[in-house]
């Protein structure tokens, strides 16, 4: 169905991440031990403020939060916040992005990707490294009416891509994954419900290229 995943689980690719990663965060925290990890070249993240691989606070917690503040920048894409969609969700990220936009004390850069209530086009919320005036501008994006959030998955793919985009053109060659709207009785398919459900596309990829260029062109 997806040629590009591995339909099965890697476990040894697994252990082998779990070893590398466990020991780069303690790593990182015994030089946080000494005071705020420096001389790193400038991190830029993009994150899913909701992710079942990995977790926005580790990512805190574990790294942006212990590194000195040297052109560190989270740029995080919220979920969408169009009032219709609100009843469906399991829990909302919205006391973590709150508390984070609200510190004042970031060792980095902080940007919220999100939206009103009220509609669906997306602005940009953005407060500097060690706290200051938030500044908001909209991207002139919005979110799709379908979509209620990002997934550890969908980041790197823009919408048009032929087979995770959901506004890619259409094609009886393949299954388009970003596009199957499927329904009927349960226990027919041969596949879960995740993956007929999951956002594999990032309807902010455009932002986040620009993203990716500015900061580039800004490094030392």
């Amino acid at each position: 169905l997806d040629p590009y995943k591995y339909q099965s689980f890697s476990w040894n690719a697994a252990g082998e991440t779990k070893r590398l990663t466990s020991g780069l965060a303690r790593r990182v925290a015994a030089l946080a031990s000494e005071g705020p990890v420096r001389d790193l070249p400038p991190i830029l993240v993009f994150l899913s403020t909701v992710d079942s691989t990995v977790q926005a606070p580790a990512v805190i917690d574990s790294l942006l939060g212990r590194l000195a503040p040297d052109g560190h920048e989270l740029v995080l894409f919220d979920v969408n916040r169009f009032s219709m969609v609100q009843p469906l969700l399991v829990a909302d990220p919205a006391p973590l992005t709150r508390r984070l936009m609200t510190q004042g004390t970031l060792p980095f850069a902080l940007t919220l990707v999100t939206n009103r209530p009220d509609s669906l086009q997306a602005l940009e919320r953005r407060v500097p490294a060690q706290g200051g005036t938030v500044t908001e501008r909209p991207l002139g994006l919005s979110w799709p009416a379908h979509v209620f959030s990002l997934s550890h998955v969908a980041l790197p793919f823009p919408p048009d891509d032929p087979l995770y985009g959901y506004a890619a053109e259409r094609t009886s060659r393949h299954v388009q994954l970003g596009r199957i709207e499927v329904r009927g009785e349960n226990g027919v398919l041969n596949v879960p419900g995740w993956m007929l459900t999951r956002q594999r596309s990032n309807p902010f990829h455009a932002y986040m290229l620009e993203r990716i260029e500015s900061f580039l062109a800004a490094a030392p």
